[in-house]
């Protein structure tokens, strides 16, 4: 999700639209740079460059020209990824897989 939201930061400072030329690598980029934002310990560059299928030093581009163009304000605050998950419908799925099942009674 916090792919996305950097995604959405993306499109609005930069005016970017997906398109079946670009969704890859703008999907790929963000995902690296969520996983960095995100967690503490991450795969590398060039893990992720293998993953997608384009080269370490793309992928080192791509990651350099989302941060600038983003002012590198990728972090995405609680409220506002709580609106994102909210968009997407994400606590109703959450909600029916942590759901108990119904109890079975002994005969």
């Amino acid at each position: 999700m916090l792919a996305v939201a950097i995604i959405d930061k993306l499109s609005q400072k930069t005016g970017l639209l997906l398109t079946s030329l670009n969704v890859h690598r703008v999907v790929l980029v963000a995902l690296a740079v969520a996983a960095k934002v995100r967690d503490d310990v991450y795969y590398s560059n060039k893990y992720y460059a293998s993953v997608g299928g384009v080269s370490t030093r793309e992928l080192n581009r791509l990651e350099t020209a989302l941060l600038t163009d983003c002012d590198w304000e990728v972090f995405v605050g609680e409220p506002q990824y709580k609106a994102y998950v909210e968009h997407f419908g994400m606590h109703e799925a959450c909600a029916k897989q942590s759901a108990p099942s119904a109890a079975v009674e002994d005969p």
